[in-house]
């Protein structure tokens, strides 16, 4: 059995102000995840555009 998977990285969301900067810094993008961000992810998967998709790690991480 095959089965896709949302595989969330640091979450904005609720972070000490400290730890969220640090965090921050280390993103490739320049930004954490929020929570709508994760939504949104598992939105994609439980929709029609991915119908053909299959066993994934999708990762929300901001290319940590």
């Amino acid at each position: 059995m095959r089965v896709n998977t949302v595989a969330p990285g640091p979450i904005e969301d609720g972070l000490p102000p400290g730890l969220h900067d640090r965090l921050r810094a280390m993103s490739p993008l320049g930004r954490l995840a929020t929570s709508d961000d994760v939504a949104d992810a598992v939105l994609y998967l439980a929709g029609g555009h991915a119908r053909c998709v299959t066993g994934i790690t999708l990762d929300v991480d901001g290319g940590m």
